[in-house]
């Protein structure tokens, strides 16, 4: 394809050079566009649920853990929370018994 004259002017294109260019173009965006199919196959790789299945059951066994830590504190500070209690009501009894 000549581009320029002598002069330094673009050469008009003939039509056979606009069509070639133009079916250049087409078969670049159709592998473009194969090439961005088949990319995106390859990144869906396939999903291994055994894999998946372990994760899960590792992560369910350490929240349960977390879980029976939390149960065990909460329980402790009941039982503590009970003995203050238990300290107050004595206390207030010896108060109330001092006033009179």
């Amino acid at each position: 394809m000549k581009l320029l004259k002598k002069r330094g002017r673009p050469a008009k294109a003939t039509q056979q050079e606009v069509d070639a260019a133009f079916d250049q173009m087409e078969q670049d965006a159709r592998a473009a566009h194969e090439a961005n199919i088949q990319r995106l196959i390859a990144e869906r790789a396939p999903v291994h649920w055994e894999e998946v299945a372990q994760k899960q059951e590792v992560e369910l066994s350490v929240l349960r853990q977390e879980n029976e830590e939390l149960a065990r504190i909460c329980v402790q500070r009941y039982e503590e929370i009970d003995k203050w209690k238990f300290v107050i009501k004595y206390l207030e009894k010896q108060i109330a018994d001092l006033k009179f």
